[in-house]
């Protein structure tokens, strides 16, 4: 994701919310990530199923409050490592920015990941706008959860598994691979273990085997 002009600590990404889109909320939601536009920029990963209802029409749209289509899980991962803050109600960013030190304000009630809530940076909000805007502000001024990468998280697991894999590579094309890893990894100004994660947890190592 490169060229998005934006550093860490001076904006926000707000992430999916397919769910809370179609709810009679969606407009107070929509409203709450203008008004924390007005403070700092907003990039808003809009979800393929909402898209529709996202129009100039169907939106306040605060010139801080940058759309951007869907993009791919490393992507992504760039876009989280440079937020200071998340807001999403999917359910599967909650590992992600607890991994990389960024606080998450959860727009639903529950998660399906407690420990990203008792040891990271999970905050279950909820969809009422007054909260989701305070903890915000919260958040830009400091206040927000500080949390840490669980224990159990040791942070090997993807790297092991990598390191078979490439056992399993033909002669010669190994130490290729290795090299294309660190520069997936270089080329998005991302810590070394989410590519690891990405080739371990997905088909994307057969891309490059």
């Amino acid at each position: 994701m490169n060229g998005t002009g934006w550093k860490r600590s001076e904006s926000s990404l707000c992430t999916s919310l397919p769910m809370s889109i179609r709810r009679r909320s969606s407009s107070h939601l929509l409203g709450a990530l203008d008004a924390v536009a007005a403070e700092m920029p907003v990039i808003f990963r809009v979800h393929s199923r909402p898209q529709p209802r996202l129009t100039p029409e169907g939106i306040r749209h605060h010139p801080q409050l940058r759309l951007i289509p869907p993009v791919g899980y490393l992507d992504i991962l760039c876009l989280l490592n440079r937020s200071a803050l998340v807001w999403t109600d999917s359910g599967g960013m909650h590992k992600e920015t607890t991994a990389l030190g960024v606080p998450c304000l959860t727009l639903r009630e529950n998660t399906e990941r407690p420990v990203t809530i008792s040891q990271g940076t999970n905050l279950p909000l909820g969809t009422d706008p007054g909260k989701i805007v305070a903890a915000a502000r919260d958040t830009l001024d400091g206040k927000g959860e500080v949390g840490r990468i669980p224990p159990i998280w040791i942070g090997h697991a993807a790297n092991r598994i990598v390191e078979i894999l490439l056992k399993l590579v033909p002669q010669g094309y190994a130490s290729w691979v290795s090299v294309t890893i660190r520069e997936q990894a270089c080329q998005r100004d991302l810590p070394l273990w989410p590519v690891f994660t990405t080739l371990a947890d997905s088909d994307y190592e057969t891309c490059y085997i």
